[in-house]
């Protein structure tokens, strides 16, 4: 699947039609070509349907502006890219994604933490921080920006492969 249309960013998303057209609209502006009532539905590459449904998710879900959502959006795609976050790199990929969580500070300040499987001798090596040392998984926070330079304000907590995965899976109708 290379295209999403509305019809998919709606099943995906769970929110109104209306709502995923304002998100849509804000951060893929007006199609010229469908637009003006002539039945042509607009359709979005891939990657731009994700960056949508990311965009109703930081609005809806996490209560922040339909501007602050966009912008956020689009100091984090190239960090998205680097990591392989993109439906268009995981589409036909089986392997497991590592779990990636993105906590948003105020000031666009911005934290990637990955989960990894840890190994018997690694316990004494990764700092858990509040973790139970039981788990599993260990994980450090990666920093992009200053963290120092945050203004005060709500911090979010993002489970990026969370929505990529129900993302692609409903794409696929596995959901």
């Amino acid at each position: 699947m290379e295209k999403v249309n509305y019809g998919h960013l709606i099943s995906v998303s769970g929110r109104s039609p209306q709502q995923v057209k304002r998100y849509a609209l804000a951060f893929c502006g007006v199609d010229p070509n469908a637009s003006g009532g002539r039945g042509i539905t607009r359709e979005y590459e891939i990657n731009d349907g994700f960056y949508i449904y990311l965009i109703g998710v930081l609005v809806a879900d996490y209560g922040m502006q339909l501007g602050e959502a966009k912008s956020h959006i689009y100091r984090i795609i190239p960090e998205l890219d680097t990591r392989g976050l993109l439906p268009s790199i995981r589409w036909d990929r089986r392997d497991p994604v590592p779990r990636i969580v993105l906590r948003i500070h105020p000031g666009h300040v911005y934290e990637y933490r990955t989960y990894i499987k840890r190994t018997p001798d690694e316990t004494e090596n990764w700092d858990t921080g509040e973790q139970n040392v039981d788990d599993p998984y260990v994980a450090r926070w990666v920093p992009k920006g200053k963290i120092g330079d945050a203004t005060p304000g709500p911090v979010f907590e993002v489970p990026l492969t969370a929505y990529l995965g129900h993302y692609i899976l409903t794409l696929r109708g596995q959901v």
